[in-house]
């Protein structure tokens, strides 16, 4: 009975290690070792060596219809079968507008936006969204744009940090400053937010003035 025991123990001790096995079929140290061919080593090497310079690749893992790379930064890659890039494993995640696959137009479109109105920043992240562009920036701004680069707001929604960057007509934006000019000079706004029935401000002073959609003072938020 124990000979029986141990051969059966035995047996189940090679079917696992066999499975375990299976499993790792299709993940390589390298692209070398995935049996790739040497267009797509190529191409997906080409890619790396370009937008993740100084970086080696510790995983690869071949699934039915892409090739995920693992780099040792933890950057996870997705390529196609052919070797071209698709997307990080966030899936709609980037690491820059040139990365994100947009065209040429938006990514001018988005990249003149910024050095207008945020010099001095840079893009550490770029996700696309089913009808939106969201944009990261180093100093923690987080930007909207819609799918052909045209700004839509910062992600607080409807919160800006100027009248100008609140896509507000300029006969509003006027009729605002100039009563901020008027009734509250040597001060700057901070921040605008845009209600559904009115605009607020908030200025430099910690006032907090309210205004409606045609740029006519209502009162002070108190």
């Amino acid at each position: 009975m124990k000979k029986y025991f141990l051969v059966v123990l035995a047996f189940v001790s090679v079917w696992s290690f066999s499975s375990c096995e299976d499993d790792d079929d299709n993940e390589y140290a390298s692209l070398e070792s995935a049996n790739l061919s040497a267009l797509v080593v190529d191409s997906i090497n080409e890619y790396i060596d370009t937008n993740h310079p100084n970086t080696t690749i510790v995983e690869v893992e071949i699934e039915a219809q892409y090739i995920e790379v693992e780099l040792n930064n933890d950057v996870e890659l997705k390529f196609d079968l052919d070797g071209s890039f698709l997307a990080y494993d966030d899936d709609n995640e980037y690491v820059s507008l040139e990365s994100a696959n947009l065209s040429a137009p938006v990514v001018e479109a988005i990249n003149e936006y910024i050095d207008t109105n945020h010099p001095n920043a840079t893009i550490v992240e770029v996700e696309i969204e089913a009808q939106y562009i969201e944009v990261e920036l180093n100093n923690d701004t987080e930007l909207k744009f819609d799918l052909d680069g045209s700004f839509l707001s910062y992600e607080d929604y409807n919160e800006y940090v100027s009248l100008e960057s609140a896509n507000l007509s300029a006969t509003v934006v006027e009729a605002i400053n100039e009563y901020i000019d008027t009734n509250h000079p040597n001060t700057t706004i901070v921040e605008v937010e845009i209600k559904t029935q009115y605009i607020e401000l908030e200025l430099n002073n910690n006032r907090e003035l309210k205004f409606d959609l045609e740029g006519s003072f209502l009162g002070y938020d108190h």
